[in-house]
């Protein structure tokens, strides 16, 4: 399931629009790679996506809260 600009924008009302980020640079420096010695394997090299779609950097555990909420809301899942 793609992520979607009505998700996106319910974390910004969650947290706020300064708090959310879907830039690829801001994604990229929150991914998951391994540095070896040689260098840095790639994530297509990894056979996955690694890069976060978006990141958020909750403020409070009330925030954190209704971040839960709305992922669970988007799988069905209570």
């Amino acid at each position: 399931m793609a992520f979607s600009d009505i998700a996106l924008r319910a974390l910004k009302d969650v947290v706020g629009d300064e708090h959310v980020s879907d830039d690829p640079v801001i994604c990229q420096s929150y991914s998951r790679v391994q540095w070896t010695a040689d260098g840095c394997i790639q994530r297509s090299q990894l056979g996955t996506q690694m890069r976060p779609t978006c990141v958020v950097l909750p403020d409070s555990t009330e925030e954190v809260q209704a971040i839960i909420k709305l992922a669970r809301g988007s799988t069905g899942h209570r």
